[in-house]
């Protein structure tokens, strides 16, 4: 029966083991948890603060390039450039797309002209109007 006896005491031993490191392993992978989240989150502020810094640095350049843009500091001058030969070539894009809207709609009054006045236009003709206001 000692046999018995030893091998109960040796069970509930093993067994109270077992249940101390099922704790300790609970409890260092909630702490791993913990950390694995606050990494999260500091990492989402990171980018959010980045972000607000983009857009400072982009107001930034904004506001000196309508400052200095006709006499720019001799570091800067270069990209002032760019800046002014970008915004020529958006201006001249948009007037462009405007030519075309007022050629495609002088096409469409020409050809309302030449229809039969039945008081509807087509569904193209739809289409090229609710173009226009783009």
């Amino acid at each position: 029966m000692a046999n018995f006896d030893e091998i109960k005491q040796k069970t509930g031993e093993t067994a109270e083991h077992i249940a101390a490191k099922s704790i300790e392993l609970a409890k260092t992978a909630a702490e791993k948890t913990k950390l694995v989240a606050r990494i999260s989150k500091l990492n989402a502020d990171v980018i959010s603060e980045r972000d607000a810094l983009r857009r400072a640095y982009l107001d930034l350049g904004k506001l000196y390039y309508e400052k200095f843009k006709d006499d720019p500091d001799e570091a800067v001058a270069d990209k002032c450039r760019v800046v002014a030969s970008s915004l020529a070539v958006i201006a001249q894009c948009k007037d462009e797309i405007e030519q075309c809207k007022a050629a495609l709609k002088g096409d469409k009054d020409k050809a309302d002209d030449e229809e039969e006045p039945s008081g509807s236009g087509s569904d193209a003709d739809a289409d090229i109007e609710g173009q226009s206001e783009e």
